[in-house]
């Protein structure tokens, strides 16, 4: 994974649909859901992203 935390989380199915048509409805909005999620949190990583430095002369360089 690139050395990148993952997360990951996990739901109860909230409700019991009747009908094919409810099921195919309530499946394009729960996943328009995650990829709104999704895509806020990567704006979120973007923005306080870590960057890893295994030297310390170029971390002294950085910092000044």
């Amino acid at each position: 994974m690139n050395r990148r935390a993952m997360v990951w989380r996990s739901i109860k199915q909230g409700c019991i649909e009747d009908s094919i048509v409810e099921v195919e409805y309530v499946t394009t909005c729960e996943a328009t859901k995650e990829a709104i999620w999704l895509g806020s949190s990567y704006m979120i990583w973007k923005l306080f992203q870590v960057r890893a430095c295994s030297s310390l002369k170029t971390m002294t360089t950085v910092e000044q």
